[in-house]
């Protein structure tokens, strides 16, 4: 049985850009891999929604919060940082 767990914990454990998740080794993998150790803001809202904690209209709420088409653009800015993705994540609550 997986913890459940906010997106905010997720991404301040480790955050990521490029791609959902990745492992030790730095490589992109699935969000859900047991070798994975970092997630964009994306990834950590599915991890934390497979685990039960957060609903489909989270993602809505936070692409909408970001101002961006897409919340994966938003993750990739140049300059955006991991305490950046924790506190937008906590701002509403995840």
């Amino acid at each position: 049985m997986q913890l459940r767990m906010k997106p905010s914990q997720i991404a301040r454990r480790g955050w990521c850009q490029h791609t959902h998740a990745r492992n030790t080794a730095g490589r992109a993998c699935g969000v859900n891999d047991p070798d994975a150790v970092q997630w964009d803001t994306l990834g950590a809202l599915i991890k934390s929604r497979e685990t039960g904690y957060v609903s489909n209209g989270a993602v809505e709420s936070v692409r909408l919060m970001t101002g961006y088409e897409t919340i994966q653009r938003w993750n990739d800015q140049p300059g955006r940082t991991k305490n950046d993705v924790v506190r937008l994540l906590q701002g509403l609550g995840l």
